[in-house]
């Protein structure tokens, strides 16, 4: 079963909070039957955008583990990593990681795996989403922002539009924009 890769973005952190739930570990992901691809409830086209962790009580960003291991990673020994998005990585090495995480294997992302794998290893991640981190949906209205003039104004529509996303899609932009944030503060 492909646990993480290709897989919804609300579907993965769903399926990883049961887990927790149930005490499982990232190994045991397999065997969670119950939680087999379902309805399409954490679609951009859901009509719940940006409020399902609200009325759950919240329980924490949604962000998927590997979106939290890979950025993790990236903030202990990349921050001065010249081209950490750019520069080519081992494909071997990245199919690698991949593998271990579709598996469900516990993934030591630790100082001897390289920054640009890992930086790779995301990438795929975030390319292989069904549903693209801003949503197929709300693109053209991110893009129609483009064409307010006044700044605060273009902010206030981005922030609105961005509560529309789904939580998982919400909170996963929010961590990758706050690394990216932290990698151009450190350049």
């Amino acid at each position: 079963m492909g646990n993480v890769f290709g897989v919804p973005l609300t579907q993965c952190v769903e399926t990883e909070r049961a887990l927790r739930r149930h005490g499982g570990s990232r190994a045991s992901l397999a065997s969670l039957s119950t939680l087999e691809k379902g309805d399409d409830s954490e679609s951009c086209d859901s009509g719940e955008w940006g409020w399902s962790g609200l009325e759950e009580g919240g329980g924490g960003p949604k962000v998927p583990a590997i979106v939290s291991a890979c950025l993790a990673h990236l903030r202990r020994h990349a921050l001065h990593t010249v081209g950490l998005f750019r520069v080519s990585s081992s494909k071997k090495r990245v199919r690698q990681l991949r593998e271990e995480w579709e598996r469900g294997q516990e993934t030591a992302l630790d100082a001897a795996v390289s920054p640009h794998d890992v930086a790779a290893l995301l990438k795929e991640f975030l390319r292989d989403l069904p549903d693209p981190l801003l949503c197929k949906d709300l693109y053209p209205a991110f893009l129609q922002t483009q064409k307010i003039r006044n700044r605060h104004l273009q902010w206030e529509t981005l922030r609105l539009i961005v509560q529309l996303l789904p939580a998982a899609h919400r909170d996963t932009l929010g961590a990758l924009l706050a690394f990216l944030a932290q990698l151009a503060g450190n350049a």
